[in-house]
């Protein structure tokens, strides 16, 4: 009796830090308002509302046309009393429009006042952050109270966050689909309906033609459908998401171009644009520039000839790496079953199957900004779930929560060791705890079965 006493009271305590902690999360998010620009934000944002001030004037792709959308959202800016656009627009007086053509279409229903815009955005991005953040651990087996407590302190503490709020990007929105994704797969298995498999498979494509970065995300829940509803059902669902995913493509190149028939130019002129005049812009961002890619950091770039060349082929190997070890690991974890009947049972594990995306696109990635970082929670939690050797996996999920969460700066400033020199190795190499982690997990349990 006594001990359901003090369990009851280490529940409503754990509730009661889960409240204060979401309190202060968002007054961190609201005191940031006033002093937040928006750096990426302005380009969801800005490229919509250019056509919207041009009025009659067809404005072509911000890609091969980006002067021109520079100069309407300069003129707005110039003659506007908005001072968060003031402010965002000193900053960008030129546009950098990276995203894919249906990535931009997707922000065109924001409202032209950039204020309350990027108001309704930020208090999306915590929304989508805490919601995120409960539901996967709850999905995995964390307690209600522990979960609700990380998921209400991550906004306050958790670096990679601070930066997606600092520059506006849409990381945490990631995070939301992610978990949604999960739970669609898992529908999808318990219930072997070809209707909620096409939803899933078109929920798939339209996130890689949103961001093509999210490929191993597809690819990896191809082996969901596949394992769900067998190979036949599978592929048809999957063209059928893929059907859908090109006309969201050609829907918006129409939308830049202002005809069907040039959807596929202003596609090929994103590509060129993300390409740049060398072929490897995603490479050429360095670590002084922000670029905490696991690859970049070791790349001289002050004796390197050709430094975006050298990282492409570091992520190309590591990419290889990370396959093959998967790969080996699932092998070595089949007992007395085949390799495509292991893989076929993985396949029903849909977490483990976002993990393993969410890390390889860390990892490997020749650009991992800061705030991609955010993806990295999941990964985390999957970790810190309970079960048969939980220690292990909360030892691999702190030290992945202190390098992608930058919380080590105390430790090495206290050893002499300065953050700034230090914090892009810690970061660009915090996912191989979880990634060990993760390998084990795929080769031990099936042994033992």
């Amino acid at each position: 009796m006594e001990s359901d006493s003090r369990q009851q009271r280490s529940r409503t305590f754990v509730w009661w830090l889960a409240l204060c902690l979401a309190l202060l999360s968002s007054g961190v998010v609201v005191q940031s308002f006033g002093m937040q620009r928006g750096i990426d934000f302005y380009h969801y944002w800005g490229i919509p509302a250019a056509r919207a001030f041009a009025g009659d004037e067809h404005l072509a792709s911000p890609y091969a046309n980006g002067p021109r959308y520079a100069g309407v959202l300069n003129a707005h800016a110039d003659a506007s009393d908005d001072k968060h656009l003031v402010l965002a627009n000193a900053d960008r007086r030129s546009i950098d429009p990276t995203g894919t053509p249906f990535f931009y279409v997707c922000f065109a229903w924001l409202p032209l006042d950039y204020s309350n815009a990027h108001a309704w955005f930020r208090a999306g991005q915590w929304l989508s952050l805490v919601a995120a953040v409960f539901w996967f651990g709850r999905r995995v087996g964390i307690d209600a109270g522990a979960a609700a407590a990380f998921a209400a302190a991550t906004p306050a503490f958790f670096q990679p966050f601070h930066s997606d709020l600092a520059v506006g990007n849409v990381n945490a929105f990631q995070l939301l689909g992610c978990v949604v994704a999960i739970a669609l797969a898992d529908r999808v298995r318990g219930t072997r309906s070809p209707w909620l498999g096409a939803g899933y498979a078109c929920l798939l494509a339209v996130a890689v033609v949103f961001k093509p970065n999210l490929v191993p995300i597809a690819a990896l829940g191809a082996v969901a459908l596949w394992s769900s509803l067998g190979f036949a059902r599978a592929a048809a669902v999957g063209a059928f998401g893929v059907a859908v995913g090109a006309v969201c493509a050609v829907l918006a190149g129409a939308y830049f171009a202002g005809s069907l028939g040039g959807a596929f130019d202003v596609w090929r002129e994103w590509y060129g644009f993300l390409s740049g005049p060398d072929g490897a812009k995603l490479a050429n961002y360095s670590v002084g520039e922000g670029n905490y890619s696991a690859s970049v950091v070791f790349v001289d770039r002050a004796s390197s000839p050709d430094a975006a060349a050298a990282t492409y082929r570091i992520s190309l190997v590591l990419g290889c790496v990370l396959v093959v070890s998967w790969l080996a690991a699932v092998a070595f974890g089949r007992g007395e079953r085949s390799f495509v009947e292991r893989l076929r049972e993985l396949g029903g594990d849909s977490a483990t199957l976002m993990t393993t995306a969410l890390l390889f696109v860390l990892a490997a990635a020749p650009l991992v900004w800061l705030h991609y970082c955010v993806l990295a929670l999941l990964p985390i939690l999957w970790c810190w779930r309970p079960g048969p050797r939980a220690t292990m996996r909360l030892v691999a999920a702190l030290l992945a929560l202190l390098g992608y969460g930058a919380l080590a700066a105390p430790l090495l400033s206290a050893v002499g060791l300065r953050l700034p020199d230090y914090s892009p190795y810690v970061v660009a190499l915090a996912w191989i705890p979880l990634w060990l982690v993760l390998l084990v997990e795929l080769a031990r349990p099936a042994r033992t079965a």
